[in-house]
């Protein structure tokens, strides 16, 4: 799984998903959004267009972080609950499967 977040340096949610990230041990990579939407050389290569391009596909506001799982985007919370489901462990027996926390 490849994870990269898009946030500001003073943005709450994207500290709390940086955290969230580093406490279950997935590496990632991390722009901010202000350096990195900047027209520059290799700007089609990095993602910036297909971020851009989200973003303005958004009918509100992009709540932060802006959160690229392999080759989709996704707002915090969304993303927050698909690394729940992709990170979960399962713990099963017989017939039973429960989620251990």
């Amino acid at each position: 799984m490849t994870i990269r977040v898009f946030g500001r340096s003073n943005c709450k949610q994207c500290n709390m998903f940086k955290q969230l990230l580093l406490e279950r041990g997935l590496p990632h990579e991390y722009a901010d959004i202000d350096e990195f939407t900047v027209h520059h050389k290799g700007w089609r290569s990095d993602g910036s267009v297909e971020l851009m391009a989200y973003v303005q596909s958004l009918s509100v506001d992009p709540q932060l972080p802006i959160v690229r799982i392999d080759n989709d985007f996704y707002q915090y919370e969304s993303a927050v609950k698909l690394l729940d489901l992709r990170t979960a462990k399962v713990r099963c027996t017989d017939d039973v499967c429960v989620l251990v926390a």
